[in-house]
């Protein structure tokens, strides 16, 4: 077989690993450089999520380079959920760029809330971001143990998000945010 048609049935494969790891990669890398981290609710949100978040990330890392997929279909599908994933994660970042968020599970009251670049849309794009990263894996890898992990994580930061707008609608944010809040999706655009 020439190497052309190799490399060809190989490229959604390498594709999603190269995103997903790029992904994988850049949260960890906010996770420790942007997000604030000032109480015990914040440092055990941490604890949680980087070792659930970070562990899943490399198990889905290991089962995509070790397993082999024949259903080019599903691999394209979860290359664009990535792909999606790492912009919107990216355009979240740089809107809050200038003032970092607290990590999940902060007991503090808020500081701000963000209405500039993807926040005109979505209350929670970092955490969309995430869940869109975990539906890709499911579907690059589409096994038991990834299936439990994508729900166990998205369960995770509905909650986390679920708490946050709580903390909002008690600060002295409140109206704004419930104005904020009839107008902007949780994790998806809100349809008119």
């Amino acid at each position: 077989m020439p190497a052309h048609i190799h490399l060809h049935a190989w490229l959604p494969h390498l594709a999603v690993v190269a995103l997903a790891g790029f992904f994988f990669v850049s949260m960890a890398w906010v996770s420790i450089t942007f997000f604030v981290v000032e109480d015990n609710g914040a440092v055990m949100g941490k604890r949680a999520i980087s070792m659930l978040a970070g562990g899943g990330s490399a198990y889905v890392l290991w089962r995509l380079l070790t397993s082999v997929r024949t259903d080019e279909h599903w691999l394209w599908i979860a290359f664009g959920l990535y792909a999606y994933a790492i912009g919107l994660f990216y355009w979240a970042w740089h809107a809050n760029r200038s003032r970092p968020l607290d990590f999940a599970f902060s007991g503090r009251e808020p500081q701000h809330f963000n209405q500039s670049g993807p926040y005109r849309w979505i209350r929670h794009p970092f955490y969309s971001a995430y869940c869109v990263a975990w539906v890709a894996s499911w579907l690059a890898i589409r096994e038991v143990g990834v299936t439990l992990l994508a729900l166990l994580l998205i369960s995770t930061y509905a909650i986390a998000a679920r708490r946050e707008e709580r903390a909002f609608c008690a600060s002295g944010f409140a109206e704004a945010y419930q104005r904020y809040r009839s107008k902007t999706g949780m994790f998806l655009p809100r349809l008119r």
